[in-house]
């Protein structure tokens, strides 16, 4: 039957089927160039939010290290005045320990004047005064001192006998001694 239509007519069914192929192919470029934006606008927007949140989350670790830096500086402050404290009390003298010490080998019938006793006379020659009842008693004092080791180097400086003095200490004794750091602080 179509053989039997004119010339003309095959030409225009046939156009008109090239003009609805044509007409599809442009209605399913749409839709994939519809799609293509669709996926270009979903891509852009993804990456704007990753862009966003990317940007808080360096804002976030920015305050954080903002805040790790100023503990670091107080941990390095703390630890310097605890370096510091430290090499306070390695230097730092228990004189209560010492003096107890001292008074240890103190025989009876003697009593000491008075103690110098600091960090500059530790180890280093100083005189100490004591009072004694009796002469033997004195050389007691220097031969338990001589004996002892908290100290070194006893010496006798003077021993004077007061018969004005009242009280039963009328001897009046000077000593050079040398304190010993090491025992006597340990």
């Amino acid at each position: 039957m179509i053989n039997l239509l004119p010339q003309s007519a095959k030409r225009e069914i046939s156009a008109g089927r090239a003009n609805a192929l044509l007409l599809r192919y442009i209605i399913l470029l749409g839709i994939i160039i519809l799609a293509m934006v669709a996926i270009f606008a979903f891509t852009y927007l993804s990456l704007q939010f990753t862009k966003t949140a990317s940007e808080a989350k360096m804002q976030e670790n920015s305050a954080q290290f903002q805040q790790l830096a100023e503990d670091e500086a107080k941990i390095k402050t703390f630890k310097s005045n605890l370096a510091t404290a430290k090499q306070i009390l390695d230097k730092q003298i228990n004189y209560s320990t010492a003096i107890i010490r001292i008074s240890s080998v103190v025989p009876k019938d003697v009593i000491l004047d008075g103690i110098d006793l600091d960090a500059a006379t530790l180890d280093t020659p100083t005189t100490l005064t004591a009072h004694s009842k009796t002469e033997a008693a004195a050389v007691s004092l220097k031969d338990i001192f001589s004996a002892s080791p908290y100290f070194t180097n006893v010496h006798f400086s003077q021993i004077t006998f007061n018969p004005e003095e009242e009280g039963p200490y009328r001897y009046d004794i000077t000593m050079n001694i040398t304190y010993n750091k090491a025992e006597l602080l340990k």
